[in-house]
């Protein structure tokens, strides 16, 4: 394996100039569609297999690129929030995150219309354009915002999660964006409580739960138990509402 003297720095530069080509797109054509995520796609694996060709990529778009069993993976999402940007609305971001013998070790997601870039390293830290974040310290149920994943994702999930998402609605104080890695670095940084995750996959969280995890919060499945790479519902909270929300899940039908 080729050596990363500074994986941080990599992971900036390439996840910033997808933004920036994403930018570009955003402000030249017409026809936004599925096109986008798979010319971000392109312009990541190239940056990262022309640098480390025996890498790994797991993506939203194209699959792997090569054998997931590899020791380096990275995982990727182009566009997250895509349905947002083809409809010129905010938000929408793009995550990258890295893992290493399978455990997550470097990730980042970046805002490009606003220009922040979240990073988040295991054991450092978690960062808002360079300046360290922490989650809220909120804990009453009143007090707390919490975002949802769109209800046709907890139908997706399952028929009778209907139920779930309608008394989270009734119960808290909601916001839905449509942009799973934002919503989480959200929770990160303490503009959210807590994010309910009803039918993610990896590519959309990655990235995101580590920040999360550095600036203080917990992601855990709706269980409560660390998330297998497979997990598709998750709860990613402040840590101070975390039991109230996975007892509230719990109790909130089927």
């Amino acid at each position: 394996m080729k050596s990363m003297t500074d994986p941080r720095a990599f992971l900036k530069d390439t996840i910033t100039s997808a933004g920036h080509l994403l930018l570009s797109i955003s402000e030249s054509s017409c026809d936004l569609g599925p096109w986008c995520d798979a010319e971000i796609n392109r312009h990541i694996e190239e940056i990262i297999l022309r640098q480390f060709p025996e890498h790994c990529i797991v993506t939203e778009e194209l699959g792997n690129s090569n054998d997931e069993t590899s020791e380096v993976v990275w995982i990727v999402d182009p566009i997250d929030g895509s349905a947002n940007f083809y409809r010129g609305l905010r938000p929408y971001s793009i995550s990258i995150c890295l893992r290493v013998r399978g455990e997550l070790l470097l990730g980042a997601v970046y805002e490009p219309y606003t220009n922040r870039l979240f990073i988040g390293e295991k054991g450092k830290g978690a960062e808002l354009n360079g300046d360290r974040i922490r989650v809220s310290t909120a804990v009453e149920t009143e007090d707390i915002i919490i975002a949802l994943s769109r209800y046709s994702s907890f139908l997706q999930a399952s028929p009778g999660y209907h139920t779930k998402f309608l008394r989270l609605a009734r119960s808290f104080d909601v916001r839905i964006s449509a942009s799973t890695a934002l919503d989480m670095c959200n929770v990160a940084c303490g503009s959210l409580d807590a994010r309910v995750l009803a039918d993610t996959r990896l590519w959309d969280n990655a990235a995101a739960a580590l920040i999360v995890r550095e600036s203080g919060g917990t992601v855990t499945d709706w269980a409560g138990g660390f998330p297998a790479a497979d997990a598709t519902q998750l709860l990613a909270s402040n840590g101070h509402t975390h039991a109230i929300l996975i007892d509230f899940l719990a109790r909130s039908g089927q």
